[in-house]
């Protein structure tokens, strides 16, 4: 994906006002929730910015982004003549925001989107996105997640990425070290898992590679002192690993972990914290015969022992203890059983719930038992 504006700055009120004018706003949405809109000191910051432009807010949705809470924010848009959203707020507002700026023009209904029936089309509503967390990156990419029935979509299409994204990492200071640990750790492993993924190109790989430099080294400070310096290297690496995953998409931790999300409430970063240690063992022994990356399975190999580089790791086993050490240092569970997930049926709700669009993109295939074990495990 290419042609988003980008603005890294704490003093992003300017590029605010400029891209207000550029996009000749008249009526604005802003996409938020009243928490993270005040306590992250958004309000303060934006609101004489914002005043001239009649915005009207839109925080009547739920963490996990479903069809009625779409269909909430398009009425507000259409009784309000809007014509720009801004989504100020972690992924889900971002994600809620892309939504309804893509659906604001369509006359179809949105399920047939979520059922692939029918394809979105270039949206015609500039969209502006501050992200308030460092990590979903979803301010990066042209992704956006959809709950139905039960089910996590992930609906992607060049008009969904945002025009413009200013990344002020002053707006994250007011995070708990709880989440900044979680939204840290969705990061990494997004930044992971987008280094192997068979849709890698050298440039995500550059983008993957920036990140997990960066998350390493700021990630624990950020959580246990929280100062700016830090956060403001996690709300970098953050944008790149969205970036990474705007390319070659997450890979078998992120497959397996929305069902812990989804069926036990556990949030996205420590969901997928889980899952990844697992997986860096569990793709260094691609062969021949399981290898499902086009590029075979040396490549694949060499690939991963680059990521063990990255990780100061010399094999799967010292990377998998580099990155639980981590994880843990900042409050992060490892393991299901450390969850309190631990019984048979547990472990069959997640193996029969696993979303095959994320798992397809593991460079090594992922079998039934094979499944099982590392869910055991």
């Amino acid at each position: 994906m290419s042609g988003q504006l980008e603005y890294m700055t704490h003093h992003s009120v300017a590029p605010l006002a400029r891209l207000l004018k550029k996009y000749r706003t008249k009526h604005i949405l802003i996409v938020t929730d009243n928490l993270a809109y005040t306590v992250s000191g958004a309000a303060e910051k934006y609101s004489t910015v914002l005043k001239p432009y009649h915005p009207v807010f839109f925080t009547d949705y739920t963490v996990n982004p479903k069809l009625p809470d779409i269909r909430r924010g398009l009425k507000l848009f259409h009784q309000n003549q809007i014509n720009t959203v801004l989504a100020i707020g972690g992924g889900s507002a971002i994600d809620m925001a892309k939504l309804i700026a893509v659906f604001a023009t369509s006359d179809k209904p949105i399920e047939s989107f979520v059922t692939g029936q029918n394809k979105l089309t270039e949206k015609y509503v500039p969209l502006i996105a501050i992200p308030t967390t460092a990590g979903s990156g979803s301010e990066a990419t042209h992704f956006a997640v959809i709950y139905h029935r039960g089910q996590k979509y992930s609906i992607s299409h060049s008009s969904l990425l945002p025009d413009a994204a200013i990344i002020d990492s002053s707006l994250t200071l007011s995070l708990s070290g709880y989440q900044t640990a979680v939204s840290g750790a969705d990061a990494l492993c997004q930044a992971i898992e987008s280094y192997w993924s068979v849709n890698s190109t050298p440039r995500s790989k550059t983008f993957s590679a920036r990140a997990i430099k960066l998350i390493l080294k700021h990630l624990a400070p950020s959580v246990k002192k929280g100062q700016l310096i830090d956060r403001t290297a996690m709300s970098q690496a953050a944008h790149l690993a969205g970036k990474a995953i705007d390319i070659a998409e997450t890979t078998a931790p992120h497959a397996l972990s929305y069902t812990l999300t989804l069926k036990y409430g556990i949030p996205h970063g420590q969901a997928v914290t889980v899952f990844l240690p697992s997986f860096l063992d569990y793709n260094s022994t691609v062969t021949a015969h399981d290898n499902n990356d086009s590029r075979g399975p040396a490549y694949v190999q060499h690939t991963l022992k680059r990521l063990f580089n990255l990780l100061s790791a010399q094999d799967a086993a010292e990377a998998q203890g580099h990155i639980k050490k981590l994880f843990r240092s900042i409050g992060l569970k490892t393991s299901l059983a450390e969850l309190g997930i631990k019984s048979p049926q547990d472990i069959q709700k997640i193996s029969s719930n696993v979303n095959n669009q994320r798992l397809a993109n593991n460079p090594r295939a992922v079998t039934a038992s094979s499944l099982l074990e590392i869910i055991k495990f």
